[in-house]
């Protein structure tokens, strides 16, 4: 995933457990954050990430979780074709022009949107579905707006649907949310690889 998001030529930083900080500083890596404690979950990693990007002053960051393997996006004649992690860079600058926000389809209270997966836009495609999801569960690559999220945590309590909870929180608060229907990501199967929800 760290190779992926280098072409996105945007900064970033790779949270790791203290077990694994050794491993990737000697793979090279330098934007490395430690967490402070091993196998707390994804809750506790997403918290601190949310937490280090309002105190470092980020507008809208990017969550991405590290098993993404793929990218995918819709082109205008309706093809699916593979795709990289550049594509982050375009959902900023190009159509949703993210940063001055200036889109009249998405509301101002929208705290999050992220990226369909790439069989979720399949089917959006076959059905010739146009409307962008509001108010779905936002995860594994999405990018937040640091100043609709100051005052919500995630629920260290949970070891599973952290972040159904979190997006009920955002709802509840009078946020909203956003996926993109012509950006997509891919993933492995739920617990079918190491780490992670798999040893939740």
């Amino acid at each position: 995933m760290v190779k992926q998001v280098n072409k996105a030529e945007r900064p970033f930083k790779v949270f790791v457990e203290p077990e694994d900080f050794k491993a990737y500083s000697d793979a090279g890596h330098v934007s490395i954050v430690q967490l402070p404690e091993n196998s707390r979950g994804v809750a506790y990693a997403r918290q601190l990430i949310v937490k280090h990007a309002i105190g470092h002053d980020d507008s809208w960051f990017w969550m991405l979780d590290d098993d993404i393997y793929s990218f995918a996006v819709k082109v205008e004649q309706g093809d699916i074709i593979k795709d990289d992690a550049s594509l982050l860079k375009r959902v900023e600058y190009s159509e949703f022009e993210i940063h001055d926000w200036k889109n009249p389809a998405f509301p101002d209270n929208l705290a999050a949107v992220k990226l369909s997966h790439q069989n979720l836009m399949e089917r959006q495609l076959a059905n010739a579905q146009k409307a962008l999801p509001l108010n779905t569960c936002v995860n594994i690559c999405c990018m937040f707006n640091a100043k609709l999220i100051t005052a919500i945590d995630y629920c260290l309590e949970l070891s599973v649907l952290e972040d159904v909870e979190y997006c009920l929180q955002l709802l509840s608060k009078g946020r909203q949310t956003l996926r993109f229907l012509n950006y997509a990501l891919q993933v492995p199967a739920s617990k079918s690889n190491p780490g992670g929800c798999s040893e939740a």
